[in-house]
């Protein structure tokens, strides 16, 4: 199934970096640009510049956010690519953190039901201290960390660039255009995911 991305929308594809480890880590979110006034390029580096200002504050700093990769749709069945030239920067947490394969789970809220109706992000970098032995996230962080994602939400809709599901064909019907994400919604348990840590 290929992802739909129509005219003036784009996914956004944001790359971070672990010290020490050779594979990039990856973050992907679609993107309403029709709206936005400036290049494609420009798109791609405020993206970036958001993502650093309100997302890389939740992470320790052995992890870089590199940039973005924009894949933007222009009217044709395939998508302009762009490359963020804005600078990369590390993350400002100091603590000990989790293994590369635990990460904040970050639910997208739309106002439809259904499995088209979602989608979530899973973000690496978590401070070891943190989280429980049952992978709970303490109280205290779990509301820091959804104010900084109430602050990108809200970033990304004053650019604006606002957050949105991009749906994939099944080959059937009429596709649904994508839908807005209302929030992000940050879980109070961990992600796991076992291929992290195989090499």
């Amino acid at each position: 199934m290929a992802l739909i991305i129509p005219d003036g929308f784009g996914q956004a594809v944001y790359e971070l970096a672990l010290a020490g480890d050779n594979e990039p880590i990856v973050v992907t979110c679609g993107h309403d640009a029709t709206e936005f006034v400036g290049t494609f390029q420009e798109e791609a580096n405020a993206l970036h510049t958001a993502f650093k200002a309100e997302v890389l504050p939740t992470m320790t700093n052995d992890y870089t956010s590199v940039g973005v990769t924009w894949y933007r749709s222009a009217g044709s069945d395939v998508p302009i690519v762009i490359t963020s030239t804005t600078a990369a920067q590390v993350g400002p947490g100091s603590a000990a953190g989790l293994p590369q394969n635990c990460a904040m789970l970050v639910r997208k809220r739309t106002d439809l039901a259904g499995r088209r109706g979602r989608g979530r992000l899973y973000l690496p970098g978590l401070e070891e201290g943190l989280v429980n032995e049952l992978g709970v996230i303490t109280g205290t962080a779990v509301d820091a960390f959804q104010a900084q994602f109430n602050e990108w939400h809200a970033a990304l809709v004053a650019l604006p660039l606002p957050p949105v599901v991009l749906h994939r064909s099944e080959g059937a019907g009429v596709e649904p255009p994508p839908t807005p994400i209302t929030s992000f919604s940050v879980d109070a348990t961990i992600a796991t995911q076992r291929q992290r840590l195989r090499r």
